[in-house]
């Protein structure tokens, strides 16, 4: 009697689905990638959506789900100008000028919503809870107005390939993400407003450090890495008392750098003056009023400031509130804020002219070695073909995330060897701290100055 009990317990019982994981809120199943040792989870919530009375603050806990979550489509994007060629969008005058809507999104954008916060993981197939994997969270860039987690330029198949789990993330953009003002001040208990999107990025990092174990990853080796407003977002994370300790390496591309004279060009606004800016936006709207605007009534009061101060847009971003952000990069470096963690940096040839290679970053290398961390720095040098763009700022993408074959450009196999170099340089760091390996030339940390940039080419 006993061994038929046992018998119709062990044969009833469905073995284990190795796509279905356990998260914060409930179970999620992923699907194979393109590539079948690549499984993909798509728009995992991590929070509760911001919408209702949440507009505007921290992001609360997720809400959970009884049922299993089938993670095979992307979430909604935080709400933000669509992305629509506009007439004088292909002129190409000088290499640094690009049509970023030809460029990045000619496909149209995907449903946005402010209920926004999901996330993205690619990992190994046969990863699994032990495994102690390196992770890496990504940080869309967009000027904090635009982008999300899963551009097209952007997949997770070539780092877990080598071993690497990626996370990509939405946060709030816009005013959505970074409106302070006195009201919203008042209501919080902090007496501070306006770092929501930053909030959500920290959100996002807790959440992996979490879960990510039960997909095979480390959360004590996680490398937090951007471009742009995502390199930006880096440098604040490195400068939030909120991260302490859940960092283990940080990557800023084309996050600007820091001049002799103590200016990073990329600094953090006040928390007062945004708290007036905020103010001026919304004039003698009560807080009430304001959370019953809907994007579109947000926009236009945006619009009517940027016309009246001749502006081409308004670029919120995160502001230092002593709450979640201390300070800006120098600074915080100044006061031994930033944690001595490995930490790597760079630009691209024909970037945006307040993060082109030169002083400031040799300046701001020579800073962080003399705390203890020299970084290793890059210079992405590789002239797209196609138009007179060149090396223009994001162009390094395509190359980071070995999504070459995606780009409308005639890039050929040139490009891919370069971008599997720049892959492997990547996910080395993200192993170990140091970006070299068997097979590939030296990278020198940066201790003298512009002599140890890392020039990414094609081989010709």
């Amino acid at each position: 009697m006993t061994m038929m009990v046992f018998c119709l317990t062990a044969c009833t019982t469905a073995p284990e689905n190795p796509l279905v994981k356990e998260v914060t809120g409930g179970k999620v199943q992923g699907m194979p990638s393109e590539n079948p040792n690549v499984v993909v989870f798509k728009g995992i919530p991590y929070a509760a959506p911001p919408v209702g009375e949440l507009r505007w603050k921290a992001p609360h806990p997720v809400i959970a789900w009884d049922t299993v979550l089938i993670a095979d489509h992307f979430g909604p994007i935080s709400f933000q100008p669509p992305h629509v060629a506009g007439p004088d969008s292909a002129v190409i005058n000088n290499y640094g000028d690009v049509d970023y809507v030809k460029e990045f999104f000619s496909e149209g954008d995907p449903e946005m919503s402010e209920d926004c916060l999901y996330l993205n993981i690619w990992k190994p197939a046969d990863a699994k809870k032990g495994d102690k994997l390196p992770v890496a969270l990504w940080i869309h860039g967009g000027a904090f107005i635009a982008g999300f987690g899963y551009e097209k330029e952007f997949d997770g198949d070539a780092y877990a390939k080598r071993g690497v789990i990626l996370v990509t993330i939405n946060y709030r953009l816009g005013a959505f993400g970074f409106l302070a003002h006195p009201e919203l001040s008042a209501e919080n208990p902090d007496h501070i407003s306006g770092n929501y999107g930053m909030l959500d990025q920290i959100k996002a990092l807790d959440w992996t450090r979490d879960n990510i174990a039960n997909f095979g990853g480390d959360p004590d080796n996680i490398t937090v890495f951007g471009q742009s407003a995502g390199a930006m977002s880096v440098r604040n994370l490195l400068c939030s008392p909120l991260t302490k300790g859940k960092i283990a390496k940080a990557i800023i591309q084309s996050g600007g750098a820091i001049s002799p004279d103590g200016n990073d060009g990329m600094g953090a606004a006040s928390l007062s003056d945004y708290e007036q800016l905020g103010k001026t936006l919304m004039g003698d709207l009560s807080l009430d009023e304001m959370r019953r605007m809907n994007y579109q009534q947000l926009q236009e009061v945006i619009s009517r400031f940027t016309t009246a101060h001749n502006m081409p847009f308004l670029m919120l971003q995160p502001n230092v509130d002593g709450k979640v952000l201390v300070g800006g990069l120098a600074d915080c470096i100044e006061k031994d804020f930033v944690p001595h963690i490995p930490i790597m940096m760079g630009c691209t040839l024909d970037d945006m002219m307040f993060t082109r290679m030169g002083e400031p970053y040799a300046y701001l290398a020579s800073r962080l070695a003399e705390k203890g961390k020299a970084p290793y720095v890059y210079e992405f040098r590789r002239r797209l073909p196609g138009n007179g763009s060149g090396a223009f700022h994001s162009s390094e993408l395509w190359y980071v995330f070995n999504t070459v074959k995606r780009c409308w450009r005639p890039l050929g196999e040139a490009d891919e060897k370069l971008s599997e170099r720049m892959v492997d340089y990547w996910t080395n760091f993200m192993k170990a701290g140091n970006p070299n390996g068997s097979g590939l030339p030296e990278w020198r940390a940066c201790t003298n100055g512009l002599a140890d940039v890392m020039a990414f080419d094609i081989e010709k």
